[in-house]
């Protein structure tokens, strides 16, 4: 009589291994007074070990794991979280819920309306908002162009968020928790400033790297890589390549150009010109700031009234003949029309 067979599965024991090891971590975070959840989701997104403490031998253990399989048991351990995290959902009651559920619709349509209105000012053609969080969401789109508009808007407007971006480990809790930038261009590209990295199911891997490089700052953005380090490899590409080819020229000599304007129709005869919407700088490539040169247009005279900030003119920039931008000359105070006082006051004066 033959033997029955027996099956075995190596998979099955595997994944029993790393149930266990995860068990123990959790356990150890959670002695040590840390959020498990977040510290272990934090292991998993920045494969950075300082998130898992030492205590109980935890870091040792979670690194005999391979992130790609942590990843697929992430809803057998979403299953086996205690049972005071899932009672922690059904706090309010069901009249409460359904209140504050009610709120948040009202408040997340007008957040979705604030942001899809700042997408269109900001000329994200490509972008619709249903979160501000970015995580998936049935028909939150984006595209590469579009981050890096909204990214060039927030270094423009909040400078002072680099300072942030750029800081590369810190501690909470007294150093009992180490955080570590998941943006690891900080520690190996030249000039890197920033920005955002990004990782969801459907976007992928990815990331908004910024640069400054010789009075040059640029922005890479990668969207859809298969790891983190193919979209440091991608952004390392691409500001390579700006570098490589690109540089910011200073605008051509513009110290010849006219600094008052006449009024006709006023009291005052001429107003002073402001020149401030000109850039300081110009995107060009490599080599190619000795072909630029600039051209004002100005009429001989405006009328009043005039008031300050008007645009009164033009200085155009042109490569090699071709206009690469204008720029508006306003005027830098205001004209009042002239009236039968000011007028009288004129003829006297004359006569004198």
């Amino acid at each position: 009589m033959s033997e029955p067979t027996a099956i075995f599965s190596i998979h099955d024991e595997k994944d029993e291994q790393i149930r266990e090891i995860l068990q123990q971590v959790y356990a150890a975070l959670k002695e040590k007074g840390y959020n498990p959840v977040n510290q272990l989701v934090g292991y998993i997104l920045s494969e950075d070990p300082t998130y898992i403490t030492t205590h109980n031998g935890a870091r040792s253990l979670i690194r005999k794991v391979d992130r790609d399989e942590l990843l697929d048991l992430l809803d057998e351990l979403r299953a086996q979280l205690p049972v005071e995290i899932k009672r922690a959902q059904e706090l309010l009651s069901a009249r409460d819920k359904f209140v504050e559920d009610a709120k948040r619709d009202v408040e997340r349509m007008m957040r979705q309306a604030e942001l899809d209105a700042k997408a269109a000012e900001l000329g994200m053609t490509g972008t619709t908002f249903k979160n501000a969080c970015g995580l998936d969401t049935e028909g939150h789109l984006s595209t590469a162009r579009d981050v890096a508009v909204m990214s060039r808007a927030i270094l423009r407007e909040c400078p002072e968020v680099l300072h942030y971006s750029g800081i590369w480990t810190d501690t909470l809790r007294g150093g009992e928790t180490m955080l570590v930038n998941t943006n690891k261009l900080l520690r190996r590209y030249e000039g890197i400033t920033g920005l955002k990295t990004g990782t969801t199911g459907g976007a992928g891997v990815c990331i908004s790297a910024s640069a400054s490089r010789d009075g040059l700052d640029l922005i890479a953005v990668v969207l859809g890589s298969d790891s983190s380090a193919e979209r440091f490899d991608s952004a390392t590409r691409l500001l390579d390549y700006g570098f490589a080819n690109y540089e910011a020229a200073p605008l051509p000599d513009l110290s010849g150009r006219p600094l008052y304007l006449d009024v006709t129709g006023s009291d005052g005869l001429d107003v002073p010109l402001d020149y401030s919407a000109l850039p300081e700088r110009l995107l060009v490539p490599r080599g190619g700031a000795s072909a630029l040169t600039a051209s004002v247009e100005l009429p001989g005279a405006v009328p009043a009234p005039l008031s300050r900030g008007d645009e009164v003119g033009t200085v155009t920039i042109a490569a090699n003949g071709t206009p690469v931008g204008s720029w508006p000359i306003c005027a830098a105070a205001g004209a009042a029309p002239l009236d039968f006082d000011a007028a009288v006051r004129l003829m006297l004066e004359s006569l004198l």
